[in-house]
């Protein structure tokens, strides 16, 4: 009688047991956004994230050139405070950081980004950390918001393909 009541114990929660794997499982990937772009073609990621001290903007764009993939990705903010005065971005905001040729094993770090991203749901979560993501593309478009501070997609995909990025310093760029 244990053995049954422990089977059915593990039948009914095994989903939940087997999810990490689940969304990290490379080989079992459906969506490939990239491999459909065409000659000059882009997918853009608008990333925020906004906690208890702390906001960063950060967009990441890849553009197909031929047979290659260049990502780019750039640094932003709403506001900042110089000089005792806050002073507010009248253009887009965004300062470039870093560029590269992506490589396959870029690709396939995009691939597992993008997989988990289209099996996450929005998770208004109970962090004090909140993330939003908006993809946009000729071939997928998403926004997803996340509050469940366990995931980090956007910084496993940007420290993968840049390294670690540091704030950008807007007020250098001012005056």
């Amino acid at each position: 009688m244990k053995f049954i009541g422990l089977a059915l114990l593990f039948v009914t929660y095994a989903p939940v047991f087997g999810q990490h794997e689940a969304k990290t499982n490379i080989s079992a990937t459906r969506y490939n956004t990239l491999a459909k772009l065409k000659d000059k073609e882009t997918l853009r990621i608008d990333f925020s994230t906004i906690g208890c001290f702390y906001s960063a903007e950060y967009k990441m764009i890849v553009t197909r050139k031929g047979e290659k993939l260049e990502a780019a990705i750039y640094g932003g903010q709403r506001n900042y405070l110089k000089g005792g005065y806050f002073y507010y971005m009248f253009d887009d905001g965004y300062l470039f950081l870093k560029g590269k040729t992506l490589t396959p094993s870029d690709s396939v770090q995009f691939i597992r980004f993008e997989n988990e991203l289209r099996q996450f749901e929005n998770s208004p979560g109970f962090c004090t950390t909140q993330e939003h993501y908006h993809i946009t593309s000729n071939y997928f478009t998403a926004e997803i918001r996340d509050g469940g501070c366990t995931w980090y997609g956007f910084d496993h995909l940007a420290i993968g393909w840049f390294g670690k990025l540091h704030s950008p310093d807007f007020s250098e760029h001012l005056f």
